[in-house]
């Protein structure tokens, strides 16, 4: 699966939550923070039973201070 070099999104295919999970995760790893957390608030808006795809977003977020969250 690519992601689509102009929009940040999945291209193949859009509403798949785990595409967008792991999207995020590489994105952390490039310490892009601000689209690794759109892309994991993605996932979630997409599939909020996925209980894996909230610890990510839980460290992004902590590690901003950003406890209310």
């Amino acid at each position: 699966m690519r992601a689509s070099s102009h929009s940040g999104r999945p291209s193949a295919f859009p509403n798949y939550a785990d595409a967008y999970f792991f999207m995020g995760l590489a994105q952390l790893q490039l310490k892009n923070v601000v689209e690794a957390e759109s892309s994991l608030q993605k996932s979630l808006s997409l599939d909020p039973q996925q209980t894996a795809h909230y610890y990510p977003l839980a460290l992004l977020l902590f590690g901003q201070n950003r406890l209310d969250e």
